[in-house]
């Protein structure tokens, strides 16, 4: 909320003032909002290839986990992400070549990629860990803005999201995101997809 001060005349029809004060009031004023602010009100990407771009401005905070392996799996890590950001929502059939790339407009940004399934709810508390490549590139020599690249493969079943936020301290960055499909069978590997910031 922000206060200011109002100094103002009310006046009767004919035109005698009555009074002058002077208030104090609080303006609440409703920022623009990303609509895709929220898990639940994900963009979702339908064609390929999405070449898009937006911003983090006025993102509101979210909190949610992401576990690397089933829990009866003796591997079993987890991190915790409490940030500003928006979300992607991705559905593909199985086996399809994924590959998505994100990169901050002016500043930095931070990415990850994660997923849940259709037996769990749609934004989950958790969500698990993608399995694929990583990788990160620069345009140019010494820029100091990455390019960071997610590949992989879509699992039967899989919703996958794409949640970027802000870096260090510019939590209100732009960013640029390209998505699309490819056909290359070579397996994306067992590691899993890294938040990258």
């Amino acid at each position: 909320p922000m206060a200011a001060a109002f100094r103002f005349i009310l006046a009767l029809a004919s035109g005698v003032t009555i009074s002058t004060s002077q208030v104090r009031a609080d303006l609440f004023i409703n920022k623009a909002r990303p609509v895709n602010d929220h898990c639940a009100t994900a963009t979702k990407v339908t064609k390929f290839p999405l070449q898009t771009s937006g911003t983090l401005a006025h993102a509101t905070q979210d909190e949610f986990a992401v576990a690397c392996n089933p829990p009866a799996e003796e591997s079993f890590a987890v991190w915790r992400t409490i940030s500003n950001g928006v979300w992607y929502q991705i559905e593909a059939p199985a086996g399809t070549g994924l590959i998505a790339k994100v990169r901050g407009r002016g500043s930095d940004v931070s990415s990850e990629v994660i997923m849940t399934n259709s037996e769990e709810k749609i934004c989950p508390s958790m969500f698990m860990c993608v399995k694929g490549i990583t990788s990160e590139s620069r345009n140019r020599s010494g820029d100091p803005i990455p390019t960071r690249s997610y590949q992989w493969h879509a699992e039967e079943g899989a919703i996958y999201y794409i949640y970027i936020d802000g870096a260090g301290e510019t939590p209100g960055g732009e960013y640029s995101l390209y998505v699309n499909t490819f056909d290359d069978a070579t397996p994306t590997g067992n590691a899993y997809l890294r938040k990258m910031n």
